[in-house]
């Protein structure tokens, strides 16, 4: 995580010019860690000592003691009163939204509750529950369009505005915005200008190197001795492909969802292959596979500085496989898909070139005409790659 420039307010309302350690949090926090310009020397900030701190351009909390609704939406737990749990905190409250009218958002362990202040007033709690209405039936508590309606109704805005407005952020950040606009207050719209420095997508070209190591099992097949395997071993070969990287909108882009196509063959000829018995018709193997692999995975990101970070990611990949077939003495089987699993670690440099070592485990193909062979296979590819996007 890097230091960004920003500021603290203490309990004597002292306003100091920091650097914090911006996470971009998901959750609301409790406390952060900063540091002056000039030191190397971390000091920790906690929501009982700092009454506000902000990261310029990027994000603003406020610490309020406000009514917190602590009810569940877990249909198992989930009670049968209309009115909201509500319960006293002290927290650091996130500014969406600030104007004549300011939007604010607590969120904590999956709850998101949502705050109106108008003219720097106390937040009140935008109220919005589920709750049953029989063991099998619930309803909604759609308060908040009547708070909205009485706070913030202005010339161009009317009732229709909010009859159908949902509790999201998306939807409440609108409706501020037109608001603010229409009293010709002065606004700052803080969810835009952190959303203007995450990054969303990187489209990635990938090459790379793969050493593949294959061993075909075959219980009872009538040209092996029980228990037979033909261990085709190693195999080098090229592979190639475009991966997307989807970030997740919090923690400064540390967490993108992977989605990688790649293409890649393995092909072995072997004229003596070992076997756990003797069979003179067992002379020669050989085996090819052809497959275009789309896989689906999780990335996180290590940084070591703002332009170079460390990287480790976890995938699982649905191969499809073409042309393939594995040969075994005088039989010939037919390669028909593949699944497998996979973790790699590697380094990006500059925000744009990176180089990953992968390791591929599994017993991923299966045989259309024996579904009863088995085969081990493990892979090491070394990766280079290149964002272009």
């Amino acid at each position: 995580m890097t230091f960004d420039k920003g500021y603290v307010i203490d309990n004597e309302n002292q306003r100091v010019e920091c650097l914090i350690k911006n996470k971009d949090w998901l959750n609301n926090p409790e406390k952060f860690s900063y540091k002056y310009p000039t030191s190397v020397e971390k000091k920790e900030a906690t929501v009982e000592n700092i009454k506000e701190f902000g990261v310029y351009n990027f994000s603003k909390y406020l610490r309020y003691t406000v009514e917190v609704d602590t009810s569940t939406k877990d249909l198992d737990d989930m009670s049968y009163e209309k009115a909201p749990l509500f319960e006293t905190r002290t927290v650091l409250l996130k500014v969406l939204v600030s104007g004549k009218a300011t939007l604010l958002l607590y969120r904590n362990k999956g709850r998101i509750r949502y705050y109106l202040s108008k003219d720097g007033s106390q937040p009140k709690p935008l109220i919005y529950k589920t709750y049953k209405t029989s063991p099998k039936r619930y309803s909604w508590n759609n308060s908040f369009r009547q708070q909205l309606f009485a706070e913030l109704t202005c010339d161009n805005i009317t009732y229709k505005d909010f009859e159908k407005i949902g509790y999201e952020e998306r939807e409440l950040i609108n409706i501020f915005l037109k608001y603010n606009e229409c009293q010709q207050a002065e606004v700052e719209n803080f969810h835009a200008k952190a959303k203007s420095q995450r990054n969303i997508l990187d489209l990635n070209i990938r090459v790379g190197v793969n050493n593949s190591n294959i061993t075909v099992t075959r219980p009872g097949l009538s040209i092996f001795q029980p228990g037979a395997t033909v261990p085709f071993g190693s195999n080098l070969s090229f592979r190639g492909g475009l991966e997307l990287e989807f970030y997740l909108p919090y923690n400064r882009n540390m967490w993108a969802i992977l989605l990688e196509g790649s293409n890649y063959n393995y092909q072995v000829v072997i004229s003596e292959p070992r076997t756990s018995g003797t069979n003179p018709a067992l002379t020669s193997s050989s085996i090819e596979i052809n497959v275009i692999a789309i896989s689906l995975g999780l990335r996180s990101y290590f940084p070591l500085n703002p332009q170079n970070k460390l990287f480790a990611n976890f995938s699982f990949a649905y191969n499809s496989i073409s042309n393939s077939t594995a040969i075994i003495g005088t039989e010939r089987f037919d390669l028909i898909r593949a699944g497998d699993l996979s973790a790699g670690v590697g380094y990006k440099f500059r925000n744009r070139f990176m180089v990953e070592c992968r390791y591929t485990l599994g017993k991923p193909y299966t045989y259309r005409n024996d579904p009863g062979i088995e085969t081990e296979f493990s892979n090491i590819a070394l990766i280079a790659g290149f964002t272009i996007y």
